[in-house]
């Protein structure tokens, strides 16, 4: 979609996450519509990102995404490194975070593992 056409939101946080049930196991996230009939999932996704890793981070992602495939039982779809970060962005979409004075790549991840650890 042309960003002329996209609406835009005045943040990040303008809209709600839902909350996960009590007795939930996994926090609620937003669930990506089902692709149209014979399209590609890569397809329907309309932004590109690329992200700078370390070669340790990039190992274990990609050692991560073969352990994945390797034991699934059902393949419905291709599990790839973006279908890990798309997951992964859902996953801080639904953390009870507090966001305020992180001044580094540290601190973020030390709430992030706190948030998680919950």
């Amino acid at each position: 979609m042309p960003l002329n056409k996209m609406k835009v939101r005045k943040s990040l946080f303008d809209t709600a996450v839902p909350e996960p049930a009590a007795d939930a196991d996994m926090p609620a996230v937003a669930h990506m519509p089902a692709p149209a009939p014979n399209v590609p999932k890569f397809m329907t996704f309309e932004a590109k990102l690329s992200i700078l890793l370390s070669n340790e981070q990039l190992d274990y992602l990609e050692k991560f995404v073969k352990e994945v495939l390797k034991q699934r039982r059902t393949k419905t779809e291709r599990i790839t490194k973006n279908t890990v970060f798309r997951c992964l962005v859902d996953l801080l979409r639904a953390l009870p975070l507090v966001l305020n004075d992180i001044p580094d790549e540290n601190e973020l991840r030390r709430r992030l593992l706190a948030a998680v650890r919950k």
